[in-house]
């Protein structure tokens, strides 16, 4: 894989590794904290281009602990710097929980978000409420 970097605005350095061709699709590894073991050519899905971002604090990126928020704005950073108008996301586990957290806060930026093992979406005061309240009851079994 190629490798590139993409720099915050407090210098923060991003590494980021890039295999394929074709459509953008963002690669996020479990973790948090891991390295990303999903960053090999053999993994990249036919016909994409697959992004392939070391969290802060990981592996070749700078930083260290950081929020969720940050994360997604770590992804928006990516995505700015090389222009990419919007990217299908794919998450591995903890990557799964982060894609859709990223879908939910910058939704212009993601075309498609795929989860494997995820843990799904959170309880969230608000969110919760909405989906509870649209939920059929189970049907009684005799």
């Amino acid at each position: 894989m190629e490798s590139r970097h993409a720099v915050d605005t407090d210098g923060v350095r991003l590494h980021i590794d890039v295999g394929g061709a074709g459509a953008d699709v963002l690669v996020l590894s479990g973790g948090p904290g891991c390295v990303h073991y999903l960053a090999h050519d053999e993994l990249v899905p036919e016909g994409m281009r697959a992004w392939c971002p070391e969290p802060r604090g990981v592996g070749r990126s700078g930083g260290g602990a950081h929020t969720m928020a940050q994360a997604v704005a770590d992804l928006e950073l990516v995505r700015r710097t090389f222009e990419i108008d919007s990217w299908v996301v794919l998450g591995h586990s903890w990557g799964s929980d982060l894609a859709v957290r990223y879908a939910l806060d910058c939704p212009e930026s993601v075309s498609g978000v795929v989860g494997i093992a995820g843990h799904g979406l959170h309880k969230d005061r608000t969110w919760s409420k909405q989906y509870e309240a649209g939920i059929e009851p189970d049907p009684q079994i005799p």
